[in-house]
Formats: structure tokens, sequence, C-alpha cells
């Protein structure tokens, strides 16, 4: 057993403390039909369970049983350094996620990096579904800001990993969520109530969706930060570019809604799913 473990930092209200009660949840959601998974890449909302783990999981059930899943996420500046968890092993309520050491060690080898000793929802959230679907896979936690040199680097360091005769087998999970609107956020520029929820949905969430559906990282990267679409927009792009990468040509919206739809407010967010394969 890894000696080295990153524990959870995270408090109940995110997702379920026992095993028991997370395989109530998971098993509950494996009730969607899905074909043979065969993404390579997907971006994923980090929400609490409650919100929008419903669709995170969704997604990732398309994603390939890969012996590796990166998974990215942010919350970060643009002029950030790349961020990685450097322990052995993390935490969650269905057993350890071991780390790939091999894989993280590259990328500590080719960018400035801080380790990450944050409480973390955009990586964290998502790691007992990986436990779950995928209970082999080892993974590397990373964290980038909206830098597009910075996306366009690590996608092109994994691709190449990937892409090497005896390299690695590897998945990319961008984690973000979308617009976060409202009092809350200090974004209000559209009123309040269903005429700001209408304008989010099909306006401001509208033009990053379209940006993920056509695999424009660089487009994702801009419209995230300019209009204030995407809490982690880097984070969604690196997922596109190492889609693009690795020859994926195929984009397909899982699903969107937002918080207003599970609880209306005055402040909520969007929150999207997408998955990239080869046809």
């Amino acid at each position: 057993m890894s000696e080295n473990v990153r524990q959870r930092k995270l408090s109940a209200g995110w997702y379920p403390q026992t095993g028991k009660a997370t395989k109530l949840v998971l098993h509950d959601w494996c009730c969607r039909d899905l074909e043979k998974p065969r993404s390579r890449a997907v971006v994923v909302p980090h929400a609490g369970w409650t919100f929008s783990g419903r669709l995170a999981f969704d997604t990732l059930s398309t994603l390939e049983r890969s012996k590796t899943v990166v998974v990215v996420g942010g919350h970060l500046s643009s002029s950030a350094p790349l961020v990685v968890a450097v322990e052995d092993a993390f935490e969650t309520p269905l057993g350890l996620v071991e780390a790939d050491a091999e894989l993280r060690d590259l990328v500590l080898h080719n960018f400035e990096t801080v380790p990450d000793e944050d409480s973390e929802n955009s990586v964290e959230v998502v790691l007992p579904m990986i436990r779950y679907l995928n209970p082999a896979a080892r993974t590397v936690w990373l964290r980038v800001g909206p830098n597009s040199e910075l996306v366009h680097r690590l996608a092109k360091v994994l691709a190449e990993a990937a892409l090497r005769q005896d390299g690695y087998d590897i998945t990319v999970i961008g984690s973000t969520d979308l617009t976060h609107y409202g009092p809350a956020f200090g974004f209000t520029d559209h009123g309040l109530g269903d005429e700001a929820h209408t304008w989010v949905r099909e306006a401001n969430d509208a033009k990053i969706l379209a940006k993920l559906v056509k695999m424009d990282a660089d487009g994702v990267t801009e419209v995230g930060v300019r209009d204030r679409s995407a809490c982690s927009a880097g984070a969604a792009a690196v997922a596109v570019e190492y889609a693009n990468a690795v020859g994926c040509d195929d984009a397909e919206l899982i699903g969107y809604h937002t918080s207003y739809d599970c609880q209306p407010a005055d402040s909520f967010v969007g929150y999207a799913g997408l998955t990239y394969r080869r046809r």
C-alpha cells in the first residue's frame, strides 16, 4: 500500500462519505444504457454530486478503460504555473486511486510546477467515479490556468507519451463548471431570475459550448475568460487539445443543465458534459 496518500479534503456535502453510500448512488446512475466506451477525452462538471454528479458520471462512462487517467482541474489564473499533486495515491470512499508516478514525473520534468496543497474540488470530486468505472486505472492530478501556451504544451506532452509505440495508454478529463452567475459571484449584468437564467443558457454558456463542440481549444480559453463562462477554461481546453492531438474527430454534448434547474436561486452555475472520440 502507498505510504504517501492524499486524504480526502472535501466535506460530505460534495459526495458520499462511505463506500456503501457511494456505491448506492453510482449503481443507480449506471442504469443509463451506453455504447461501448471509446472516448479518449471528456469535459465534465465538478460541482457537488447533487447538482452535477449524474452528468459527470454519464460523461465519464464514455471514456475508454485506459491504464492511466489524467485529471486536469483549474481554478487558477492565466499566470499560474502548472499545479501537480505529488502524492502516490488518492483516497476515495471506494479505495485508493494510485498515481501514475512515471507520467507525473514526465510532467514535472517538462514544466515549472508547484505542488497542489489546496482543498480542491475540480479534481477530487471525480476520483470516486474513476475508481468505480475503472478500478485498475492510475491517475495524474493536474491543474492548469487559462493560458493557451501552457494548454498546448501540456496537451502535446501527454499526446506524445500516449502515441509512443511503447508509451502510455492515456485518457484525459478536463474538469470545469460553466457560467457562475448572480450576486454570490458578482455577476448580475442581465438581471435576476428566469430572465437571467435564459441569458446564461441561451447566450453565455451557448458560446463556450459551441467552441467545445467544434474542438477549438484556443476558443474555449478565450471565450471562457472573456465571457466569464468557465471557472476552469484551461482544463477544458487541455482535454480538447489532447483529443485533437490523438486523432479524435467526433465531439458529443452528453448533457447540459444549471443549478437553477435543480434549485432556482438568484445565484447559479452552468454544467456540461462533452466527450471526444474517433469516428
